[in-house]
């Protein structure tokens, strides 16, 4: 509760990012809306292992029956950094944040395909339509 009532931005990480990073945002409406935002202004799209989000076990017993993917794709107010770098800074940038301590994962990579994809645990690959949260829909 502490996290999603006062969370702590990571500016210091995006301003180490500069330079580095092709793309950043933070996830404040759902990893996958968010990411989405990126993929779209860039004309991509991505593939993310599902088994590789990161999560506690915090979320996990707060989950529920709700599938945990599910849940790590369309939740909000996390306001972690999602970014993309070229494959050849990731041992970089990982040296470079975990001086701030903090702890960076690769999820998935971009590729030219458009949309947003997952691989799931069996290795079967599912195209992801939920957005997450969206400011300006009529509710």
């Amino acid at each position: 509760m502490a996290r999603l009532n006062r969370p702590v931005a990571r500016i210091g990480e995006g301003l180490r990012l500069r330079g580095i990073a092709t793309a950043a945002i933070d996830i404040s409406d759902g990893l996958a809306a968010d990411l989405r935002h990126i993929l779209d202004a860039s004309g991509v799209g991505a593939l993310l292992n599902l088994t590789e989000l990161p999560h506690s076990a915090v979320f996990e017993s707060y989950a529920g029956m709700t599938p945990l993917a599910r849940l790590a794709l369309s939740g909000g107010d996390d306001y972690e950094l999602c970014f993309t770098i070229p494959a050849s800074e990731e041992v970089r940038i990982s040296g470079l944040l975990a001086d701030s301590g903090t702890i960076v994962t690769r999820i998935g990579v971009i590729e030219a395909q458009s949309g947003l994809r997952c691989r799931l645990a069996d290795g079967s690959v599912l195209d992801v339509n939920n957005t997450g949260y969206e400011h300006f829909k009529r509710r």
